[in-house]
């Protein structure tokens, strides 16, 4: 059973750091959308902006809360 629990944490930690890599190149996505068209582009550029930060933050945000879950229900 103990390595059940062990290979669960595993399994955690990856998604884990999944989750992380995958909001670190959404955000320089973001931030390279941003730097080269932005809002002063017209309409239609800064409404793509306006989305990708706002789905930029709610991936930090749902990652910030799985790692606060992983790292309080793990077993030791």
């Amino acid at each position: 059973m103990e390595q059940q629990n062990n290979n669960d944490n595993k399994a955690l930690f990856i998604i884990a750091f999944a989750r992380i890599a995958y909001t670190v190149i959404l955000g320089s996505l973001t931030g390279w959308l941003l730097s080269v068209k932005g809002f002063d582009h017209g309409f239609w550029w800064g409404a793509l902006s306006v989305i990708m930060v706002l789905w930029t933050v709610n991936k930090a945000i749902e990652t910030i809360s799985f790692i606060t879950i992983v790292l309080t229900c793990k077993d030791d």
